[in-house]
């Protein structure tokens, strides 16, 4: 994957990433409270891991489907009304 297609994901999913990140995150590292040091930073790379993937899957079936239904409610041309 070039570069410019990673960057181009993470624009596509800052929105989703950061509606979904704080959930995800506090979840997540209640089940590795206690743990050891080395497996707390194991499971924070996982902890990312999983809070890309549930913003890619929110991107994907929440995000594009309401904008395409709002983006079509909104953009139709309206026909003209006279006056008079």
């Amino acid at each position: 994957m070039s570069r410019s297609r990673v960057l181009t994901w993470l624009g596509n999913i800052s929105f989703p990433l950061y509606a979904t990140h704080l959930p995800v995150v506090m979840l997540l590292s209640r089940l590795v409270a206690g743990q050891p040091l080395a497996e707390r930073l194991i499971a924070a790379v996982g902890i990312v891991g999983a809070a890309l993937i549930v913003a890619e899957v929110v991107r994907r079936y929440v995000e594009k489907p309401a904008l395409a239904y709002l983006g079509a409610r909104l953009l139709v041309p309206r026909r003209a009304v006279s006056v008079g």
